[in-house]
């Protein structure tokens, strides 16, 4: 019972923040509609990447869901965490830690992320060898999933797609496709022989 009138205290003193928050969503999502810039949103989610504790997460919640492809109420998002692209997705029950960043993703459902995890936007987001060295320069973004009840450890760099019922190591940087089912671990990652079993 304390706990719950605590939680509800606190969420009742993080209504004026919520309240600041919603210009912001508003004009990224009014940014989309008119614009292909994500000006609006990055300062945005920059700036709610700043507000701590349990009122941070509650806000942070609110400004994703008004300004990501789709957030959904149950997600959690933690001190220091923002997310680069709009286009993200983050499903029901997907919970990140601190001091994350975020690319073009999709979280699926019960995704675990460990603090200090990057997820980028594929290999190219920046574009390859051959267009740095004529001065183009010109990347692509990928689309990365996470699938559902995957965990993933500190500090680790995800550059590809991971499946479902998967575990990522501390630190490992995976840059090829992670099937359903494995643990991977290393720099590059690399899928452990006993691992590949359903579960």
């Amino acid at each position: 019972m304390i706990k719950i009138l605590c939680k509800l205290i606190l969420l009742i003193c993080s209504l004026p923040l919520v309240i600041l928050t919603i210009p912001f969503g508003v004009m990224s999502f009014l940014e989309k509609q008119m614009t292909s810039y994500e000006y609006f949103f990055a300062f945005g989610a920059h700036l709610v990447a700043l507000f701590p504790g349990f009122v941070g997460d509650h806000v942070r919640r609110v400004y994703y869901m008004l300004s990501l492809e789709y957030c959904h109420p149950s997600a959690v998002i933690s001190y220091g965490t923002f997310f680069s692209k709009r286009g993200a997705k983050i499903q029901a029950y997907a919970g990140i830690g601190a001091y994350c960043v975020i690319g073009l993703v999709e979280i699926k459902e019960s995704v675990r992320i460990a603090s200090k995890v990057s997820i980028t936007s594929g290999l190219h987001q920046h574009g390859n060898s051959s267009n740095i060295s004529n001065g183009e320069g010109e990347g692509t973004n990928r689309q990365i999933t996470i699938g559902e009840k995957t965990w993933i450890g500190e500090g680790a760099i995800v550059s590809a797609s991971v499946g479902s019922n998967c575990i990522i190591g501390v630190g490992a940087v995976v840059t090829n496709d992670i099937p359903d089912n494995n643990m991977a671990m290393g720099n590059p990652a690399r899928l452990l022989p006993t691992s590949n079993k359903p579960s």
